[in-house]
Order: C-alpha cells, then structure tokens, then sequence
C-alpha cells in the first residue's frame, strides 16, 4: 500500500526529507517499543500517527488518518500494560502468564460500552464511529477534536475558574451524561483530565472507564486504578452490586466542580470515610454563590441513597431548585466567554490595592433556556433578556416570541383589529335597524305579503361568525 507523506503530528502534507513539520513543527521522536510505530496501519484504513496526551495504564490514544474518508480521527488501543506486553513485531499484544482471565473481562466490557456508546450522538460526549478487533486486542475510531483538556485549562487560568465558566462547561457536560445513564452506561472516571475543551467552545466528556474497573474489581487493585478525589466510597468496594449508579458519577462531577472552582483536591473518599473534613467551598472561595456549594456538598455526601439519585435532580440542586427545562422565555445569560480565549489567560496575582478594595458582587444565579430551534439547554443567569443573545451550540437567536413568529401568525395579528372592527360595525347597524323599526308604524298586513323574520336579539351570536372562511 502507497502510504502517503503525511506529518505524524498534525496529518497534513509534509516533504519527506523535512524533519521538522513547517505546518505544526512536530518531529518524530524515537518510538517507546510498547506503543504501536509511526505510519503503522490498522484495519487496513487507518495510519496511525502521535500518541494523544498521555498514555494510561489501560490504553493509549493515536492520531491517526483515515485512508478512505481522508480526515483525522482518535484511535484508542485496549492495552492494560500491567496484563500485557508488546510483541517483537511491536504491533501484536502478548498476555502475560496468568492474567488471560482479566484480560479478557476488561476487553469484553471495553467493547460492550463501545457496543452502547456508538448507538447514539450527543454533542458533548464523545462520538464512537466504529470499533474493530486486531493485534490481539480492540480499538475504537473517535472524532478528533482540537483543544485542551479541563485540567490544562484551569491550569493556565491559574488553577481555578470562576462559578458562572464552570456552569458553561459542566452543564452541557451534566446533559450528556445524562443520555448515557439512559442508556444504563456509567462512565466511573469523571475529572478535569477527561473533560475536554474544543477550539469551538464545546466541552466534550471522554475516556470512559468500564474495562479500567471491570479489570480493577477481578484484580482487587481499586485503590490504585480508581482517580483519588473524584471516586466515590462504593467504587472501592469489590463489590459494590447495586450501590454503583448515576449518583456515583454525579459524586465525581461534584469533585470536579470542587477542584475547578477552589483550586484545592478534594480529599479521598477512604480518608474522608473514616473521618470527613471536607470544607464546604464557599468557605475556600467566598465568591461562590451559597447554592452552588450546597449542591456540590450534596453531591459529594458519603453515603449514595443521600445524594442526588439523578443528573436532572443534580442539575435542579446547581440551578437554584428552579425547574429543569424552563421554557424558551427564560431569561438567559450574557454571552459566555469563549473558552479558547480564555485558556490563553492566567489569571494575575492579586495586588494590595485590589485586597483591599470593596468585595465584588457574587455571582448571579443561573437557570437553563432551551434553544428554539436545536432544542440543546443553554446555562442562563437570572434576570437577563433574550432579544440579543444566541445559542451557543447552533448560534441561532434563543428568542422565541416575535422574532421567530410564523408569518400566519404575523397575517392574524394585523387581521384581529379588522375583525374585531367588523364585528362591532355590523353589531350598530343591525341596533340602528332596531331603533328605526320601533319609532316607524308597520305597514297594513295583506295576505299576499311575506312578514320580515324578526331581527337577532343582542343575546345572540352576530351572523358574522357563522361565515365559513
């Protein structure tokens, strides 16, 4: 097969002989031997390409380019490096002695959540294309998507973000989870690190961890494989049975909110059950509004039938207890910032000058508006107008009274004073005709001439609405 001269880092034409990409500015490193080589091809239609951020214990993420759809995706290889080894031929997966079992438990449970997830489409988890066994092992072909983890982004803002950007990106995340827990999918590792944020402003949910803890539950090594901070008690469990459900992903999006908001690490939930010292984080960030650290609280209790059993009773706790999905007159939001702009600020260290000038004002409440005319929820504060503010997935106005009115409804509007003027015209003339029959003696009956029928008494309906249109 003639491969074409690609750059590994980026994807995009390079001259062979150039070492360095003049597109990106990659250049090849010498190739760790456990991870798959440059240009190899997998499924005879993909080339695979610079490993994807940093490799786990149970996969590792390619670039690679799709020879017949010629796009970029991600690539992700079922390799738990503790089970498995990487063959001469550095492509095969070899098992090591006694862990065939486990092996094949988490790679079953890596395609059966591949199986779920490539059933559906949300915008803000990520999208499965297609999924195939090779190498002794399975991969799953995702978009691609350009940006920045949540990790790194907090990071460059200086370690913590402001209450109302934490609502832009983690209810759209809180509204696809809450399609796969539709799906009876729990995704057991949320945290900053596997959130990611798109040159397009779309937070997108990635890495789902079911073979991690499939394989982590038959090898009794759940304190190592589960994320400190963000797993819950009963994840630690050997087993959990019915203990694990949406309030243990929901405890997670709580310790994300936490971490992201405050800047500290929520402290382990083994730790935290033998003696809980949480602070609540308003008391590390006072400019928190009281119901947003109340519903992160609720979210992180210890004990999983007292947390929220549900994303939407979640979402309900973030927003104020207002309803869920309000109608699309909500009051909506100003517009949020871009993410991508904001991921190239750090937030600068606070002066004398400004310690000591007066504290500014929390921030607003917020709701959710849905979108008219793509119908995704959009993160508002309270007391805003529509007229000028756009969805920020499909950039339409989330204004749905007059400006969005069909023109039948245009054409009755202008019509409703006509009639209404007809009605009442026809109403006096047919009175005046009463008044004139009273004050004019009748005519002498003859027996050739037909008697008028009497007129309509005011107590009756105007001939007027019995007209067909």
């Amino acid at each position: 097969m003639s491969l074409p001269k690609l750059c590994m880092g980026c994807m995009q034409p390079k001259q062979e002989q150039a070492a360095v990409c003049p597109n990106c500015g990659y250049r090849n490193q010498p190739r760790n031997p456990a991870v798959l080589p440059y240009q190899a091809v997998l499924h005879n239609k993909f080339l695979i390409g610079r490993i994807l951020g940093n490799p786990g214990g149970f996969g590792v993420t390619y670039l690679a380019w799709d020879l017949v759809l010629q796009t970029t995706v991600a690539i992700k290889e079922y390799f738990p490096s503790n089970l498995a080894t990487r063959s001469p031929d550095h492509q095969t997966i070899v098992l090591n002695q006694n862990e065939q079992e486990k092996y094949r438990h988490g790679l079953e449970q890596f395609l059966a959540e591949a199986r779920t997830l490539a059933q559906f489409s949300h915008p803000n988890v990520v999208r499965i294309r297609e999924f195939f066994t090779q190498n002794n092992t399975a991969y799953l072909v995702m978009d691609y998507y350009e940006g920045v983890s949540l990790e790194e982004f907090v990071h460059r803002k200086g370690g913590k973000i402001s209450e109302h950007l934490a609502y832009s990106i983690m209810l759209p995340i809180l509204d696809g989870l809450k399609e796969v827990h539709q799906k009876k999918v729990l995704h057991r590792d949320i945290k900053p690190a596997n959130i990611y944020l798109t040159k397009g402003d779309v937070p997108i949910l990635l890495d789902f961890g079911a073979a991690r803890f499939a394989i982590g539950q038959t090898s009794q090594s759940l304190s190592v494989i589960l994320t400190g901070g963000f797993a819950p008690f009963e994840q630690y469990l050997s087993e959990p049975g019915d203990q694990l459900g949406p309030w243990s992903d929901i405890y997670a999006c709580g310790a994300t909110l936490y971490l992201i908001t405050t800047g500290v690490m929520p402290e382990n939930a083994i730790n935290r059950h033998r003696k809980d010292s949480l602070v609540s984080p308003i008391q590390l960030t006072p400019t928190l509004t009281p119901q947003f650290s109340r519903a992160i609280m609720a979210a992180m209790l210890l004990d999983h039938e007292q947390r929220p059993q549900t994303i939407q009773a979640f979402q309900a706790l973030l927003l104020s207890n207002e309803p869920i999905y309000k109608s699309m007159f909500t009051p909506p939001p100003s517009s949020v910032p871009a993410f991508s702009e904001l991921a190239t600020e750090v937030e600068k260290p606070i002066s004398v000058k400004e310690q000591n000038a007066k504290p500014t004002e929390p921030a607003k409440s917020l709701t959710l508006a849905i979108c008219p005319h793509c119908r995704r929820n959009n993160s508002v504060p309270i007391g805003e107008t529509l007229n000028q503010l756009h969805c920020r997935y499909c950039g339409k106005k989330l204004d749905a009274t007059a400006s969005n009115l069909p023109v039948a409804a245009w054409v009755l509007l202008l019509l409703l004073p006509l009639i209404g003027f007809g009605i009442y015209h026809k109403y006096q003339q047919q009175h005046l005709e009463e008044s004139l029959q009273l004050t004019t003696p009748p005519p002498a009956a003859t027996g050739t001439e037909i008697m008028e029928e009497p007129a309509p008494s005011t107590s009756e309906v105007p001939a007027f609405f019995n007209k067909r249109y």
